[in-house]
C-alpha cells in the first residue's frame, strides 16, 4: 500500500498500525513480510541501453518505514559530553597518584619507588642562554617522562572507576547501541574523556558530583570553555538547557575532528577527508621540499606524504577517489622540477607503486593499503571478541552470525560499513585451523592449507555431512579415513589426512599468508595487490615465468650496487627508456627538434655515454668494443672472448653483411684487431638479464669526463666484483 493511503485512511487503519509498530519496537518479532522491498529502475538518460543507464529505487513497505525511523528517533534522549582537562600533567595531585596505585594493588615498595622518581624532580628553565633558580613543584608530573603517559592513565582509572560505581549502582545510566549491546558510559584515550549518558535529571546530577569529586581528589580541572555536548534529535530543548547549566559547559555539537578524526561523515566521503589532501599538499609544497633529489624526495613520499592518511584509514574506507587524488598529487611532486610543477610523467603511478625487486619504486598503493589497515581493525575484532568494539558490533550487526558472515545492509554506520570492507580482505586470507571442528563448514569455509582458495575440491552431491567434525571418528579423535575416501577426491584426501588435530581443541581462524598464522598489514597488503592482479588477469594465473625471475634479479641488482642514491635513480630511469629524448618528446606530442644536438644528423633515441659524437646505441657498442679490443690488445692479451646484448653487433663483426652501412668502417676495423692481434676471439650474444655489469659500468662511464675510461686490474673494486658475482651466480 502505498504512504498515501494510509495519510487518507489513518481514522480507520491508524490504531491498528500504531498497536503493531508498537509490538515490534517493544521487542516483538517483526513478520518477515514487512520487510519486502520493491526495486523499480529509473532511466538516467533519454534512451538508456544498458543497465548502467538506470537508476535502482527501493520501494520499502510504509509500516516498515514506520520502524526503523521509530529506531533511529527513539524516545530517549541521550547526551555525548567531551571533557577538556586543563594541563592534565601538571595538575596531578601526588597523593591522589599514589593513592590510586595502591588501590589497584602495586606492590608498596614499587609505589615508593614511582613516588621518589615524581616526588624529587627539581626544575631549571632556560631563557637566552641563562638559566633560572631552582624551582621545586609540590605536584604535576613531567611532560615528556618516560612515566608520566602511564601515570597519567592511572588517575584516569581513578575517573573511570567512580563512573562506573555510579552505573553499577544505578545512580548513573549510560547509553545502549540496542537490548544485547552492553551500556557505555565513559570512554577514555589518556586524558581525553567522553562520557555517554542518558539525559534527565537524576543523571545530570549524579555526573556533576562525580566530576566535583574528581577534581577536588586528583587536582584536575576541566576546561568548559573547550568541552562541549552533543544530543541526539529527540532531546527536548529544557532537557538540554538543564544538563548544560547543570554542568557548567556553553558548547553544544562537535565541530570538526576527536581525537584526529572527523566527527560527521556525511554523504560527501570527499569533503569529510578533504582535510587530509590539504596536509599531504602543504607537506609537499615547501619550499625546500622543491629542491630535493629523486632519492630525497623519495624519502619524503615514503616516510611523511603516503604515512598522513595512515591513521585515518586504519577507521575508515576513504575511497578510491580520494586516494586517486592523494596519489595524483605525490606523482606531480615526483616528477615536478623546482618551481615546474605540470610535467611529463615518464613511468605510470601503476609501476612506480610496484617494489623495487619488480621494477618500482616501492610506493604504496594507498586504496589497497586502506583495504588492509581495516582487515587489521576486523582481525581484532575476530581475536578478542570479548573487547568492547567487538561486543557492540556484535550486538548491533551480526547478532546471530561470526565476523565473517556479516554482511553490508541499509542503515549501517559509515565505521562499520568501513570495516566490512576490512572483512572482505579478511576472508581472502583467513583459514581455519581444525579443532573439533565443529564451526568448520567443509564445503564453504576455507580449511585446507594449500593454495590461494584453501577449500575443498571436491563435488558435495549427495553427500550428508555438513561440518569437518563429522569426518573425525568419535571413538579415536582421529580422521574417519573411510569416509574421507568415500567423500572427496585424492587431491583433498592428500591434504585433509595431513592435518593434525588433537581431541579437545577449539576451531580457530589464522592468517594462511604467513607461516606463524597471524595476520600483519603487509601481509593483507600483498594479498590486496595479488587479488587485484588475478582479476585484472581475467582470472589468470600469476605470471612466474623464467623471464621474470631474471627481471627481478636484475633490479635487486641493481638497487643493491654500491652507488649514490642519486646514481641509482638515474639507472633506474635508464632502464625503463623514460630519459627525456628529443623522440620520446615527440611522441609526447611536443613539437621540437629531434635530430641529436651534437651530429644534427640522426634523431637523439637513445645511447648516451662519455663518447663523442655518438649517433645511435649500435655505435656507442660498437666504439666501446674497439676501445676494449685495443687495451687487450695493449695488454698483451691473447685469447679473448667479447660478450654483447645487441645481436646486430655481433652479425657486424662475425660478417660482411653490416660492412656498407653507415658504421662499416668501425666493423671492419675491430675484425681487423681481433684478426691480427689474438690467438683466438670469440663473439658471444646473451640476454639483458645476463649482461648487468655493462650496463651498470656504462652508467658509470656516463658520470665521467668525456674522453675519459678507467681499466681495473686485479684486485677489483669491491663493487665490480659485487657486479660480476652477481651476474654469475644468474642460471644460463
Amino acid at each position: 500500500m502505498p504512504a498515501i493511503f494510509f495519510k487518507r485512511f489513518w481514522g480507520t487503519v491508524g490504531e491498528q498500525v500504531t498497536k503493531e509498530v508498537l509490538k515490534v519496537l517493544r521487542g516483538g518479532e517483526m513478520p518477515e513480510e514487512w520487510n519486502n522491498t520493491m526495486i523499480v529502475l529509473i532511466p538516467k538518460t533519454t534512451r538508456p541501453e544498458r543497465l548502467k543507464d538506470l537508476r535502482p529505487i527501493s520501494l520499502c513497505n510504509v509500516v516498515y518505514k514506520l520502524i526503523s525511523k521509530r529506531k533511529r528517533g527513539g524516545r530517549v534522549s541521550y547526551a555525548a559530553i567531551k571533557l577538556d582537562m586543563s594541563k592534565a600533567y601538571d595538575r596531578v595531585e601526588w597523593k591522589f597518584l599514589q593513592g590510586i596505585m595502591l588501590k589497584l594493588g602495586f606492590n608498596r615498595s614499587w609505589v615508593q619507588l614511582v613516588m621518589n622518581c615524581v616526588t624529587t624532580v627539581k626544575y631549571q628553565i632556560k631563557v637566552n642562554g641563562d638559566v633560572t633558580e631552582i624551582i621545586i613543584p609540590e605536584r604535576g608530573l613531567r611532560q615528556g617522562g618516560p612515566l608520566s603517559p602511564y601515570l597519567i592513565l592511572l588517575c584516569a582509572e581513578g575517573f573511570s572507576a567512580m563512573l562506573q560505581n555510579a552505573e553499577m549502582n544505578g545512580r548513573l545510566k549510560g547509553i545502549k547501541l540496542c537490548n544485547t549491546a552492553p551500556s557505555i558510559s565513559h570512554l577514555l584515550f589518556a586524558d581525553d574523556s567522553l562520557l555517554l549518558l542518558e539525559v534527565n535529571a537524576d543523571n545530570s546530577r549524579e555526573l556533576n558530583q562525580i566530576l566535583d569529586s574528581y577534581e577536588a581528589c586528583s587536582g584536575q580541572a576541566i576546561n568548559k570553555e573547550k568541552s562541549a555536548i552533543l544530543f541526539n534529535k529527540n532531546t527536548k530543548l529544557e532537557d538540554k538547557e538543564e544538563l548544560m547549566n547543570q554542568l557548567n559547559i556553553a558548547i553544544e555539537g562537535f565541530s570538526g575532528k576527536y581525537l584526529g578524526l572527523p566527527c560527521y561523515i556525511g554523504r560527501s566521503k570527499t569533503k569529510a577527508f578533504e582535510y587530509i589532501k590539504e596536509k599531504v599538499w602543504k607537506r609537499l609544497q615547501g619550499g625546500k621540499e622543491k629542491l630535493l633529489s629523486k632519492a630525497g624526495k623519495e624519502v619524503l613520499i615514503k616516510a611523511v606524504a603516503q604515512a598522513i592518511p595512515v591513521y585515518a584509514m586504519a577507521c575508515f574506507d576513504l575511497t578510491k577517489s580520494v586516494c586517486e587524488d592523494v596519489s595524483s598529487m605525490i606523482a606531480r611532486f615526483w616528477w615536478s622540477q623546482l618551481d615546474k610543477e605540470n610535467k611529463i610523467h615518464w613511468v605510470g603511478w601503476d609501476k612506480l607503486t610496484k617494489p623495487k625487486n619488480d621494477g618500482g619504486l616501492g610506493f604504496r598503493d594507498l586504496y589497497s593499503f586502506n583495504l588492509a589497515m581495516l582487515a587489521r581493525q576486523a582481525w581484532r575484532m575476530l581475536q578478542n571478541p570479548s573487547s568492547l568494539c567487538a561486543q557492540v558490533m556484535a550486538a548491533k550487526y551480526y547478532p546471530n552470525q561470526n565476523l565473517l558472515q556479516a554482511r553490508p545492509r541499509d542503515g549501517i554506520s559509515y565505521s562499520w560499513r568501513s570495516i566490512l570492507k576490512g572483512v572482505q580482505v579478511l576472508q581472502s586470507g583467513i583459514i581455519w585451523r581444525v579443532g573439533d571442528g565443529r564451526n568448520i563448514n567443509i564445503w564453504a569455509d576455507p580449511w585446507l592449507p594449500r593454495g590461494v582458495s584453501r577449500r575443498v575440491t571436491s563435488q558435495q552431491g549427495s553427500h550428508v555431512i555438513t561440518n569437518v567434525s563429522d569426518l573425525i571418528d568419535p571413538t579415536s579423535g582421529t580422521w574417519d579415513l573411510q569416509l574421507i575416501d568415500q567423500t572427496f577426491n585424492k587431491e583433498d584426501v592428500e591434504v585433509i589426512v595431513q592435518i593434525p588435530i588433537r581431541e579437545g581443541a577449539k576451531d580457530t581462524p589464522a592468517w594462511h599468508f604467513d607461516k606463524k598464522g597471524i595476520f600483519s598489514v603487509k601481509s593483507a597488503y600483498q594479498v590486496v595487490l595479488e587479488n587485484q592482479a588475478r582479476n585484472s588477469a581475467h582470472g589468470g594465473a600469476l605470471s612466474s615465468s623464467k623471464n621474470d625471475q631474471h627481471r627481478i634479479t636484475f633490479w635487486k641488482k641493481l638497487w643493491t650496487l654500491p652507488l649514490p642514491n642519486k646514481i641509482l635513480h638515474f639507472l633506474w630511469r635508464l632502464a625503463h627508456y623514460s630519459s627525456p629524448l628529443r623522440m620520446k618528446l615527440q611522441n609526447r606530442g611536443m613539437e621540437v627538434d629531434t635530430r641529436c644536438p651534437l651530429c644534427h644528423r640522426m634523431d637523439e633515441d637513445g645511447g648516451a655515454g662519455s663518447l663523442e659524437n655518438v649517433v645511435e646505441p649500435l655505435q656507442a657498442e660498437a666504439l666501446a668494443m674497439l676501445y676494449a679490443v685495443n687495451e687487450a690488445s695493449r695488454m698483451g692479451c691473447q685469447k679473448v672472448i667479447l660478450e654483447t646484448d645487441a645481436v646486430a653487433l655481433k652479425q657486424a663483426i662475425t660478417s660482411d653483411l653490416y660492412d656498407y652501412s653507415s658504421l662499416g668502417v668501425l666493423f671492419k676495423e675491430i675484425r681487423a684487431v681481433l684478426q691480427s692481434a689474438f690467438q683466438s676471439c670469440k663473439v658471444e650474444t646473451c640476454s639483458r638479464a645476463c649482461n648487468i655489469s655493462a650496463h651498470c659500468l656504462a652508467a658509470h662511464g656516463v658520470c665521467m669526463e668525456r674522453k675519459s675510461y678507467q681499466i681495473w686490474l686485479d684486485p677489483f673494486p669491491s663493487h665490480v666484483k659485487k657486479l660480476v658475482a652477481g651476474e654469475s651466480s644468474l642460471p644460463g
